[in-house]
């Protein structure tokens, strides 16, 4: 009984310990039902849009800085006019209670000019009287005087006073005619330097109006700042949020290759066996070469491998066929196969090819046969390497020992 216990028991763990070791290496059960390619072809379709976004979250940050920087100018001005109010203020004030004090002045000088003329009538009535007086009864004679006096004394004292009267009426009257002119003048000039105040205190009026326009305008606009730094604020934290979600989907997407490429192929195979390569050769390289045709230099985007007729042709790496024709043109017949890592190869001039669009394919799979189909000028095949959309130099993709024995040419030293 121990002994069946014991073996359940060690059983159980083997079967814990399979469990552990198999979800280290298998995909994540979230994976997607994609190749590395269609994922690395998302994974960069999703950091073009993060970096847009990026771009469009700095355009927001920018314009709240702007919009900030705008508020704080605002303010400044306004406090500036708000010193120029504050100042016009006082000034009006100040003019204001300065008219007043003339108002009463001048209500003043024309009380006193009133009362001269008052004053200039009655002694104009009292003149007239007199004269009216001499008029009718003549100028009163020294006898008539010396008559109506007891002494010589009063006689000279009568004589005296009625001249003395007359003269001191002149006198009289030429200063009242002097204060009044001189109450008239000077009611000219406080009436001029009222109208002046008068007007200035006006000027003031319309100056305090502009600025207390202007102080409202850039209070408007102070309020539209602050919505826009708001805005501004709120598109920069949405980008910031689409931003964080992209990310944490490319962090996603990245550990899912990571987890799929462990289970696909390390590294290329050459695309003909081993068991051919005696009769095999590089003929020619990748780069710059003169064209079999025209002779002319031209860019050769990949590496031609020649073989009898009819040699099978393995796929390099697992991976699905894209592309596969009988008529490609200057290829021929051809295959492209995408792979799990996100590259592809093709191969071209084929006299059969073996696998139609949509094949799974794994490594060493024969896929088709060398030919000379299409621009070709013998039996060879065509091998090219694809990085995305990108022919590139095979060389690092193919094993340096595989090229030192098949480079007799040396096209890859």
């Amino acid at each position: 009984m121990k002994k069946q216990i014991s073996l359940a028991l060690s059983l159980v763990m083997v079967i814990a310990f399979c469990l552990i070791a198999f979800s280290n290496v298998a995909p994540h059960a979230d994976a997607k039902e994609t190749t590395i390619g269609e994922d690395q072809e998302e994974l960069r379709r999703l950091t073009k849009e993060l970096e847009a976004i990026k771009q469009k979250r700095d355009e927001s940050k920018k314009a709240a800085r702007d919009a900030q920087k705008q508020y704080a100018g605002t303010e400044k001005e306004m406090d500036l006019i708000q010193l120029q109010i504050d100042e016009l203020t006082l000034e009006q004030k100040q003019t204001e209670m300065i008219i007043d004090g003339y108002e009463s002045v001048i209500q003043r000088l024309k009380d006193s000019i009133g009362e001269q003329t008052v004053r200039i009538n009655d002694l104009y009535e009292l003149y007239d009287n007199i004269l009216i007086n001499y008029y009718k009864y003549g100028k009163p004679s020294d006898l008539e005087l010396m008559a109506s006096s007891g002494s010589l004394s009063e006689y000279l004292t009568k004589k005296d006073y009625v001249g003395y009267i007359l003269e001191s009426m002149k006198q009289k009257e030429l200063e009242i005619e002097a204060a009044t002119t001189d109450l008239e003048n000077t009611y000219a000039e406080i009436t001029k330097s009222y109208r002046y105040l008068d007007q200035y205190n006006e000027d003031i009026q319309n100056m305090l109006g502009e600025q207390q326009l202007l102080f409202e305008e850039l209070n408007t606009k102070l309020g539209d700042y602050v919505s826009d730094v708001k805005l501004s604020e709120k598109e920069a934290q949405n980008y910031a949020d689409r931003q964080a979600a992209l990310q944490k989907k490319i962090d996603a997407l990245n550990k899912q290759i990571e987890e799929k490429k462990a289970y696909i192929d390390p590294s290329f195979c050459w695309p003909i066996d081993s068991v051919y390569w005696k009769n095999c050769y590089i003929s020619s390289g990748y780069g710059t070469r003169r064209d079999p045709f025209t002779g002319e230099l031209r860019t050769h985007k990949g590496v031609d491998i020649a073989a009898p007729y009819g040699t099978p042709v393995q796929v390099v790496k697992s991976g699905v066929v894209v592309e596969s024709t009988d008529n490609g043109g200057s290829a021929g017949i051809w295959i492209k196969v995408q792979h799990y890592d996100g590259s592809y190869t093709s191969y071209h001039h084929l006299s059969k090819r073996l696998v139609n669009v949509g094949a799974k394919v794994i490594q060493g799979q024969i896929i088709g046969k060398v030919g000379s189909t299409g621009r070709s000028t013998g039996n060879h095949l065509h091998f090219q390497v694809y990085e995305g959309s990108e022919v590139v130099n095979p060389k690092k993709y193919l094993d340096k020992y595989i090229l030192k024995a098949l480079d007799i040419h040396h096209y890859f030293d």
